[in-house]
């Protein structure tokens, strides 16, 4: 289409054995009469079809593809690396929590029978081995816990309840530095294609898949429809101060599309700091945990030899 080809074209060249009852399908719709973009939604991957279904309503189509597909491998990509980074820390807390139950369910009670035996006061091993079991159900109840939140913090409403009680009290809390970040990679789309301000709040109001983008749009366009200037409206704690920044600089650098595109790099450095911090401290977690169990099991298998030392 870049070279001139009329869409019907494009989609006559594009045909294969896969695809060719689905381009057909199309052609027949239009051919009724129905509108472009009902008729070409369909040939787009879930993924890309809703953005693509907002950004029609103010742009040329190879635009809105273009930022469709833009936006759609970019979530993905964060995805994947958020899960290949994650995995890490979260086999280890995993292997050490198994660990810390086996332990204190099988090979504890039969070391605490072996000093018996041998009329040793195991007063304060069986403090210890409570300890580690209270500690194990808190750390359990607590991500228990933490992952009913997450689970009940999924539904819209809920979520942007949570974000206007987060950008208040913690305001540099992940999820405001996370939904900022999100809010910046649209608005910078929108400006890399020239689209005002307005139009931008419009779109951006329209994708019901972010609710937190949308809340952020909702109260900057609030501002906007009261007059207020753009450099007035920044000033909402909706967004994260550093963003606030960068949107301030670029004001009087008139050059938003690279101070945007810093905010982003940025906030992906900042992120995998977090997550190496993140991973460092599982790690001390773990090594302490397994250094402690350790020192346990030689203090108690030493206790017959010292015994058999002071006979």
């Amino acid at each position: 289409m870049e070279n001139g080809f009329s869409f019907t074209d494009t989609l006559q060249i594009l045909k294969t054995k896969r695809n060719v009852h689905r381009i057909t399908h199309v052609l027949e719709k239009l051919e009724q009469g129905q509108t472009f973009k009902d008729a070409f939604s369909i040939l787009l991957p879930k993924g890309y079809r809703r953005y693509f279904d907002n950004f029609i309503r103010y742009l040329p189509v190879l635009e809105s593809m273009r930022i469709s597909v833009e936006l759609a491998t970019h979530e993905e990509k964060m995805k994947q690396k958020m899960m290949k980074d994650m995995v890490y820390p979260v086999v280890m807390l995993f292997v050490m929590f198994i660990g810390m139950y086996l332990f204190n369910g099988l090979v504890f009670p039969q070391m605490m029978t072996l000093m018996t035996s041998f009329e040793i006061n195991v007063t304060s091993y069986y403090f210890l081995r409570s300890f580690i079991q209270l500690l194990s159900w808190l750390v359990t109840i607590l991500l228990v816990v933490g992952l009913l939140l997450w689970v009940v913090f999924q539904e819209p409403n809920r979520k942007c309840w949570l974000y206007r009680v987060l950008v208040k009290y913690v305001p540099d809390s992940l999820m405001v530095q996370k939904a900022s970040a999100e809010f910046a990679r649209y608005f910078l789309e929108c400006v890399r294609v020239r689209i005002s301000t307005i139009q931008t709040m419009k779109i951006l109001l329209d994708i019901k898949e972010k609710p937190l983008v949308r809340l952020i749009a909702k109260e900057l366009n609030d501002s906007l429809s009261k007059g207020e200037s753009f450099e007035e409206t920044l000033h909402t704690p909706f967004v994260e101060h550093a963003l606030q920044q960068f949107f301030q600089i670029a004001l009087h650098g008139s050059n938003c599309e690279k101070m945007l595109e810093g905010y982003l790099v940025m906030n992906q450095q900042r992120h995998i700091k977090q997550v190496r911090i993140f991973t460092r401290s599982v790690q001390l977690s773990c090594y302490g945990t397994i250094g402690l169990i350790l020192l346990v099991i030689y203090q108690i298998l030493m206790l017959p030899m010292q015994m058999l030392q002071n006979i």
